[in-house]
């Protein structure tokens, strides 16, 4: 019985070296972690083109002036209308701020009419064009919130129905606010408020030598835009 115990315990302990050896000669477990791709990071910057339309309005305080006895009379004129254009511009991007310059190019069909002495008078700004600097903050990464300034020039058509009628061109500072919305990689959608301010357009009338009208000009947009990024 002896003998049958010792041969049992060397049976198990060589079954029990033999396992050990067997797992000790397996491959190693390889660990594959899933990949999980990062979101896209936007990227603000580049050279864009897009076009823009909205609503205007404005107003023209006038002077009538007679050389020799002063200011006549004096009245206003509230002008509104729609109107849409072209712009280009080029952004850099610096972490949260995006900034460049913009040019615009915008047809108008912004108008009004009065009455001088009278007479029906008409008023036109047929176009205006911008240079731009502006820079904006974003409040994420698809969304750009922004401010800028410039140069504003603008075509100022009146006509005295059945007495005169003259163009003149005029330039003044514009100031924007705005907000920017990264569509996509390539475009972007946004909205923008423009304050123009045009001083005073003067001018002497030719057909009665001696009169002469000073018109002071503001004008106020809100415009929704699209641009493509390259």
């Amino acid at each position: 019985m002896f003998k049958s115990m010792c041969l049992a315990a060397g049976l198990a302990a060589l079954a029990m070296t033999t396992a050990a050896s067997a797992a000790d000669n397996l491959p190693a477990r390889s660990y594959n972690p899933v990949y999980t791709q990062p979101a896209p990071v936007a990227n603000w910057s580049g050279f864009y083109v897009g076009g823009h339309a909205g609503y205007g309005w404005g107003s023209s305080n006038y002077d009538v002036v007679f050389a020799g006895f002063g200011t006549l009379a004096n009245g206003s004129a509230n002008a509104s209308g729609a109107f849409g254009g072209i712009q280009a511009g080029y952004n850099w991007q610096n972490g949260r701020f995006v900034f460049g310059p913009e040019v615009q190019y915008t047809w108008s069909g912004v108008k009004a009419s009065s009455n001088f002495f009278g007479v029906p008078v008409s008023y036109r700004t047929p176009w205006s064009a911008a240079a731009l600097a502006k820079v904006g903050y974003l409040i994420d990464p698809q969304f750009l919130l922004y401010a800028g300034g410039g140069v504003t020039v603008g075509r100022f058509k009146t006509e005295v129905i059945g007495v005169e009628d003259w163009s003149q061109t005029k330039t003044g500072p514009t100031f924007i606010v705005g907000a920017d919305y990264l569509l996509a990689k390539n475009w972007v959608v946004g909205t923008r408020y423009t304050y123009e301010h045009y001083g005073t357009l003067s001018h002497d009338f030719a057909t009665v030598p001696g009169l002469s009208v000073d018109n002071r000009v503001n004008a106020h947009k809100i415009d929704l835009r699209v641009s493509y990024k390259f």
